[in-house]
């Protein structure tokens, strides 16, 4: 029982370290679009003008190398087909239909089932608990928190927010269960914050020794550098 009691607050300091990096690269990204965004849209519609011009004079040197290389073909090496061949034309791609609200309304639906607090009528203990959970439950719903009402669904298959209550006898199997699908929560939260760490934007804002300001004057130099390099490949 303790060993998963404490994965869970190990995942809970650990969701609680992600929410405050992230935090913090969502300010980076404002104060970054506050201060230079207008220069980073005019960047990057350069960026894609001198994509497309350079893309078209590799295209006409493509074509004037073919000229010089064609030869036309005698008359014993031309084949005509006599009958016309089959032309299949292409299948149109479509974007594939997005099922996230299914999936969450899917997940919502089944926890429901497992923790709606008339389930439980009789049972003061897990009637309360139940309706505590139904209470996360909508509020992740609500937030459409995917993750969160999956986990939420994932502790009520397991029988997890109702192995403490008095009379209850757990199932070790389903300890062992939660045990395992708690440290593997617990290992993917340790590699994001991994990743996450290493963000420059993340580093940025978490250094105090920073300044600001100056940081975004260095930018805004460099955006007006490069604009001007491209404005004269452009011209």
């Amino acid at each position: 029982m303790n060993a998963f009691r404490q994965l869970q607050t190990i995942i809970a300091q650990l969701k609680t370290e992600r929410s405050y990096i992230q935090q913090l690269i969502q300010q980076y990204d404002q104060l970054l679009n506050a201060r230079l965004g207008a220069l980073l849209t005019r960047l990057g519609d350069l960026q894609q003008v001198v994509s497309i011009q350079r893309a078209a004079k590799s295209r006409r040197r493509s074509e004037q190398d073919e000229l010089v290389s064609w030869q036309p073909p005698s008359i014993n090496q031309t084949t005509f087909p006599t009958t016309q061949p089959n032309y299949a034309p292409p299948t149109p791609q479509t974007a594939p239909i997005s099922t996230a609200d299914d999936s969450l309304k899917k997940l919502y639906r089944r926890a429901v089932s497992l923790a709606h607090p008339d389930l439980f009528a009789g049972d003061p203990d897990r009637e309360a608990c139940a309706t505590e959970l139904m209470n996360q439950l909508n509020a992740a719903y609500e937030q459409e928190d995917t993750e969160a009402v999956r986990e939420l669904l994932a502790d009520l298959e397991d029988g997890l927010p109702f192995l403490d209550l008095p009379g209850h006898e757990p199932d070790p199997q389903a300890v062992d269960r939660i045990v395992a699908r708690l440290t593997h929560t617990r290992d993917e939260l340790i590699r994001e914050l991994s990743v996450l760490r290493r963000s420059e934007s993340y580093r940025i804002m978490s250094d105090e020794t920073v300044d600001l300001a100056a940081h975004f004057d260095y930018l805004e130099q460099r955006f007006l550098a490069q604009i001007d390099l491209l404005m004269k490949s452009v011209a």
